[in-house]
């Protein structure tokens, strides 16, 4: 079940043998808390790419025409949900796609160099790749300008902008994955409040299993199908004549 910030502290206190409170700004250990609870969720929400905060969005212009950026609460984008003008634009890897646009002439007039990049300027986009792993460059802009915030859109991957600080605000997790949150929430408390440094590595196993057991056992968390698990082996021709020439008298 899901738990308020006031209840993880709560039960980070516990585990400290530190006085209860009734509101997260009554002790100072309280508020030492409530910091490692924000860090933890931090760490944890940054693990995976959880589906829960996915959300439909729209790419942001940036100082060259052909280049796009994410917005400020997204953290990842899905490299095949962006489309352009209702059509979808195709990735295309990095190497891919400085070999499939280094051959156009910037002699043709519907061609231009756009920061080291030649791309059509008649048209609208394609293909698009990362050379940066931040910024979204795309191999053509349509006539009359850049590329243009309103015609694009996308899924992406968003993050928290700010911290809980209030005792009734809870942390953007399903449920499922509260009771490991709150295992890492306790064994960092042990250490940092408590300074054991034994029960501390006891309890972050028992963290550590909650969280991969997150990533095995739960669809919340986005992890891309090996589809190797789907290919049924068949029996090779070298076995099957290994085996007749064995039966054969």
């Amino acid at each position: 079940m899901k738990l308020t910030l006031l209840e993880i502290v709560q039960d980070m206190l516990t585990a400290t043998d530190s006085e209860n409170v009734t509101s997260v700004g009554h002790s100072e250990d309280a508020g030492m808390c409530v910091n490692i609870a924000n860090r933890e969720f931090e760490r944890l929400i940054s693990k995976f790419r959880w589906r829960h905060t996915r959300a439909f969005s729209k790419l942001e212009v940036t100082a060259n025409l052909n280049e796009m950026g994410l917005a400020t609460d997204a953290i990842a984008i899905k490299p095949y949900s962006v489309y352009y003008s209702d059509a979808r634009v195709t990735w295309m890897d990095e190497d891919d796609f400085l070999a499939f646009t280094i051959s156009r002439s910037t002699s043709e007039t519907n061609i231009q160099d756009s920061n080291n990049i030649k791309i059509y300027n008649d048209r609208d986009p394609q293909y698009y790749t990362s050379f940066n792993d931040e910024t979204l460059v795309f191999d053509a802009i349509p006539t009359g300008g850049g590329l243009v915030k309103a015609n694009t859109d996308c899924i992406v991957y968003t993050h928290p902008t700010s911290r809980l600080i209030s005792d009734g605000e809870y942390f953007d997790l399903p449920k499922q994955a509260f009771s490991a949150l709150v295992q890492r929430c306790i064994a960092r408390a042990v250490l940092e409040i408590k300074g054991d440094t034994q029960g501390y590595q006891a309890e972050n196993r028992a963290a550590n299993s909650a969280v991969a057991a997150l990533g095995r056992n739960a669809r919340l968390v986005d992890i891309l199908d090996d589809r190797r698990d789907h290919i049924v082996p068949r029996r090779s021709m070298s076995n099957t004549f290994n085996r007749t020439q064995r039966i054969t008298p």
